[in-house]
């Protein structure tokens, strides 16, 4: 969202939206990001106002969202409270593969005629021979706080997530 002040464009805020999966005529808004120093003016109403209008040009008839602190917000803009949605997003799909990547295990499958291994780095050694690799090394510790007191560590809950919708 561009706002003009004095003849220059701004940037005020963004949105991103995406289809949900399962569910043809619905839409994601993924994202809602007003300017901190301009939050509390009105923007983020009228940029869910225009998007919540490109979304029903685009054909959908139903937004969802999450939330963790902007329930009584959503709320006041026609908002409800509903069940979470299965969506695939680039954010879902950033967090699955980080989750693939931390539990990933490099496996070495004996070679055969239908598989010849050519993922294999050992495929032409026996099994007695085929070596483990390396462990990672361990992770460098955290900075030293200078001339702070100990950081508050936030946590996410994803039980304090609140699936909220609009049909449109």
């Amino acid at each position: 969202m561009v706002k003009s002040d004095g003849g220059a464009d701004a940037v005020v805020g963004h949105s991103r939206l995406s289809s949900v999966v399962g569910r043809d005529a619905s839409c994601l808004i993924e994202s809602v990001v007003v300017r901190r120093d301009l939050r509390g003016k009105g923007f983020g109403k009228e940029l869910m106002k225009k998007s919540e209008e490109f979304a029903r040009r685009s054909g959908f008839t139903t937004m969802y969202l999450s939330t963790h602190d902007k329930q009584e917000f959503y709320r006041h803009i026609g908002y409800s409270v509903c069940e979470p949605i299965l969506c695939v997003s680039a954010s879902n799909l950033s967090e699955h593969l980080i989750k693939k990547l931390i539990g990933l295990e490099i496996k070495f499958e004996e070679s055969t005629e239908d598989s010849p291994g050519e993922m294999d780095p050992h495929r032409n050694l026996k099994s007695s021979e085929r070596q483990p690799p390396p462990p990672l090394p361990p992770p460098p510790p955290p900075p030293p706080h200078i001339g702070r007191q100990t950081p508050v560590i936030n946590r996410w809950d994803p039980n304090a997530i609140s699936w909220m919708k609009k049909n449109l």
